[in-house]
Formats: C-alpha cells, sequence, structure tokens
C-alpha cells in the first residue's frame, strides 16, 4: 500500500468497524429496530427480518474487504 493510499485504508478501516458492530447487534437481535411508517413492529417482525439484515451487513462487510484486499491489506479475522 502506497501512503497515498492511507486516506482510503483508514476510512475503509473505520467503515468496516462500524459495520461489524451493527452486524453483531442485528445478529442478537438486541437493539435490532424495525419501523413502518413511524410504527415500531414487534418481536415477531424482527425475527422475520433479521436473517435478511445479518445477511446484508455481510455483504457490505464483504464488499469493504475485497476494497481493502485491493489495497494490499491481509484481512485477519
Amino acid at each position: 500500500m502506497k501512503i497515498s493510499q492511507a486516506y482510503d485504508f483508514e476510512r475503509l478501516l473505520k467503515a468496516r468497524d462500524e459495520l461489524k458492530a451493527a452486524h453483531r447487534v442485528a445478529s442478537h437481535g438486541e437493539g435490532l429496530g424495525i419501523t413502518i411508517r413511524g410504527s415500531y413492529q414487534d418481536k415477531e417482525m424482527i425475527e422475520a427480518v433479521k436473517a435478511a439484515v445479518v445477511a446484508e451487513f455481510d455483504r457490505r462487510i464483504a464488499a469493504v474487504d475485497a476494497k481493502l484486499i485491493a489495497l494490499g491489506v491481509e484481512i485477519d479475522e
């Protein structure tokens, strides 16, 4: 990685950390809330969409990882 790419690395790493934190919240279900037109949905609704939310976080993390790999970073977790 070149020094000129340091900003990109830092930005991607911050985004990855935020996505990983949100992934942890979504996968446990605690702190995950669903609203439709301002009305919070019940636990059954949250359980129904939780897998899709976690899968989307997985996809977004993988996209960030691909950009980090392109910068020459080895993902070790």
